[in-house]
């Protein structure tokens, strides 16, 4: 364990500037999102006790965070040395027993030692640890506080597909619930669609990732929870299964561009392009609800293992996989209504990153601006769940680009070969 008194004029220093440079990216003190101070992040290095350090958001209130939080606040603790880290992080990892953790999974062993450790987390500390074994075998592992088994439920579905897989699993002590998992190494698909120029290797891959995760009510997949290894996806926190109403969320977090089916908006300025790789999207979904069609009586026998006294999952499941080309008639046109949407919206981000190009003052006096451009900055992304919670702000930014920027009326609508096609495939 260590004290305040441990930490350096160094550390102490990183501190004090990472707090700085994250209070641009902080709001009002009413809104619900407020930056650190130095004493909470002192707290986090020092208290054994606190397992990770979370953005200061309020829950429930629909306050997103983006890139640029979930990047300032890993810097906390990744901006040190590999000598910090390991000091900072290891009594925590001996407060929960750690040991423990990983001598009950069959895919780890007994620990030597740590070696490195990073935050790899958004909202919240999920840690990539490097360990030595006993036997002397060196070893890379995610670590995260979590009960739900979701996760684990998922990649013994991926082996009954066939698909690639990790190898993961929750533990129970005294000290809370841990999910303990290989580390797969490779970029989330958000970094990976910002950083190459096609993706069109991706699409059936997410073709079949959207597939399975509307068979099973899997919620939550926006595309920094998939992995990119080599030319597969894996998806990672995996947490909403079964959801009743999956289908409704699913049709708001499309419209907010944040799905699998969103990435292939990069193509929007490509009108045959997009026409061609939507073509090739369905044609994968299609394929890909026949082959979990093929294995449903296995993956029946998956929900049986892991939900033993609930029977909502099995009537989910059945109730989508029994016919499966009527859902796919049923939620076909209303999924590509919600891309439509997506690509609406995306051109009010556009009039927005203008808007604060020209004047980076008018976010000041709406925080819910700056938290849409904030979350939405370096992202597919485009006002997730902004028509429940803010519908105001698109009028409100139309007539600013319209008044202060000069954008004509005409530009947030689709450009006239994207109408074309979408009256076309709707």
């Amino acid at each position: 364990m260590i004290s305040y008194k441990d930490l350096d004029e160094d550390v102490l220093n990183h501190v004090n500037r990472v707090v700085r440079d994250f209070r641009p990216l902080a709001f009002p003190r009413d809104f619900g999102f407020d930056g650190f101070d130095s004493q909470d992040v002192i707290r986090y290095f020092t208290d054994a006790s606190q397992f990770g350090l979370s953005l200061r958001r309020d829950t429930g209130k629909g306050i997103l965070y983006g890139c640029g939080h979930a990047s300032l606040r890993r810097q906390f603790l990744n901006g040190l040395s590999a000598h910090w880290r390991c000091r900072i992080v290891l009594p925590k990892l001996q407060a929960l027993d750690w040991c423990s953790v990983f001598a009950r999974v069959d895919f780890s062993g007994d620990i030597s030692e740590l070696v490195d450790v990073r935050d790899i987390g958004m909202g919240n500390s999920v840690y990539w640890l490097k360990v030595i074994f006993k036997n002397g075998k060196m070893g890379e592992f995610v670590l995260k506080e979590k009960s739900i088994r979701s996760q684990v439920f998922y990649v013994d579905v991926l082996k009954v597909l066939g698909w690639r897989y990790f190898e993961t699993a929750v533990v129970s002590l005294k000290s809370g619930d841990w999910e303990l998992s290989q580390y797969v190494l490779g970029q989330n698909l958000n970094a990976y669609i910002s950083s190459h120029v096609t993706i069109a290797n991706w699409i059936v891959p997410l073709a079949q990732r959207a597939a399975l995760g509307d068979m099973i009510g899997m919620g939550d997949r926006h595309v920094e929870n998939y992995v990119c290894p080599g030319d597969d996806l894996v998806a990672v926190d995996v947490s909403y299964m079964f959801w009743p109403d999956n289908e409704d969320w699913t049709l708001r977090y499309i419209s907010g561009g944040v799905y699998e089916l969103n990435a292939l908006s990069r193509f929007q300025l490509d009108a045959h392009l997009l026409e061609t790789y939507l073509g090739e999207f369905w044609r994968s979904y299609e394929l890909t609800l026949g082959r979990i069609y093929e294995h449903k009586d296995a993956i029946l026998r998956m929900i049986a293992k892991h939900f033993p006294d609930a029977a909502m999952p099995s009537s989910f499941f059945e109730a989508r996989i029994n016919d499966p080309s009527a859902y796919l008639n049923q939620m076909k046109p209303r999924v590509m209504t919600a891309f439509w949407e997506a690509l609406r919206r995306h051109r009010y981000k556009l009039a927005l990153v203008q808007l604060v190009n020209d004047d980076p003052e008018m976010l000041v006096d709406h925080p819910w601006l700056k938290m849409y451009y904030l979350a939405d900055r370096d992202r597919p992304s485009a006002f997730l769940h902004a028509e429940s919670r803010m519908p105001e702000l698109f009028p409100l930014i139309q007539e600013r680009a319209r008044t202060k920027s000069g954008f004509e009326l005409g530009f947030f609508e689709l450009a006239p070969q994207l109408e074309q096609l979408k009256r076309t495939l709707l």
